[in-house]
């Protein structure tokens, strides 16, 4: 991880730069996050469409998205971009909306191991993200092909591609974890 910036800013400041490569606000400095393998975006797209169909059969009201910029923390300012997240639509109003970076955890965060992501970062992160209000947070490692669940004051589990996920934020969503990793070489 590189970092941008001397002087810390705030997430304002953060959201006027122009900057070309992938980059998180880290406690008032820009650290670029650098470019997401393949392998890594098709597992993001994965989660993503089986959260949003879960979305569309039941008629949730709620939103998916990607790399959408969340204020995890304030003074020195943070903003981090889960890989995937779900959000419900009421959240997301009382939030004060889609315009710019959410003010407001989502109910759910997905990060996808990257190979040069340290588990100190990751984790630090995870209690970020619990400090702006998520309530669970899946980690997949494409690698190993596991899947770790959060939640709050409760212990992580993993679970391996022979296990389903549910989740009692997503009623009546079950996806088989494998179905994350297909296409992604074992």
């Amino acid at each position: 991880m590189v970092t941008f910036t001397s002087q810390p800013m705030t997430a304002e400041e953060f959201a006027r730069l122009d900057i070309d490569v992938p980059v998180e606000l880290v406690r008032g400095h820009v650290v670029e996050q650098g470019w997401p393998s393949t392998i890594h975006g098709i597992v993001c797209c994965h989660v993503a469409f089986e959260i949003e169909s879960w979305v569309r059969r039941v008629r949730a009201s709620g939103l998916t998205s990607l790399r959408t910029g969340i204020i995890t923390e304030r003074n020195p300012d943070s903003v981090r971009g889960p890989d995937v997240f779900f959000i419900t639509r009421e959240r997301m109003e009382s939030a004060g909306g889609l315009e710019g970076f959410l003010e407001i955890g989502p109910e759910l965060a997905v990060e996808v191991k990257s190979p040069s992501e340290s588990w100190k970062d990751l984790q630090a992160k995870i209690n970020e993200y619990f400090t702006a209000g998520v309530q669970e947070i899946w980690v997949l490692e494409p690698e190993v092909r596991l899947l770790s669940v959060y939640r709050v004051d409760e212990r992580p589990r993993t679970l391996s591609p022979e296990d389903s996920l549910t989740s009692p934020l997503l009623p009546e969503f079950v996806a088989n974890v494998t179905e994350f990793f297909r296409d992604v070489p074992a």
